[in-house]
C-alpha cells in the first residue's frame, strides 16, 4: 500500500471515530455497498468530471431550460401513466 493510501486509510479511521452512533449504520451500510458492488465502487473511485462546458453544451441548457419555461415539463405522474407504472 502507497503512504498516500495508508494515510488515506487512517484518516478513513479517525472519521469514523468521529461519528456519531446515530449515523454509525449509515456508514456501514455504505462501506458495505460500496465493497459489494462493482459498479458503486467504480462510481465512488471515478474521477471528478471538472471538464468545462462547451458553448453548444451551454446553449442546449438554455433551450432546455427556456422549453420548460415556455411549455411546462411533463409531469411524474404523467410519465408513470404513459409508461403503465401508475
Amino acid at each position: 500500500m502507497s503512504p498516500e493510501a495508508a494515510e488515506e486509510k487512517r484518516e478513513v479511521h479517525r472519521l469514523v471515530d468521529r461519528l456519531e452512533p446515530t449515523l454509525v449504520p449509515v456508514a456501514l451500510s455504505f462501506l458495505q455497498f460500496i465493497l459489494s458492488d462493482p459498479v458503486a465502487r467504480t462510481l465512488a473511485s471515478a474521477p471528478l468530471d471538472d471538464e468545462a462546458e462547451t458553448d453548444a453544451e451551454g446553449q442546449l441548457v438554455n433551450d432546455a431550460r427556456q422549453a420548460l419555461e415556455h411549455d411546462g415539463g411533463v409531469s411524474h405522474d404523467d410519465v408513470a401513466r404513459e409508461f403503465g407504472r401508475s
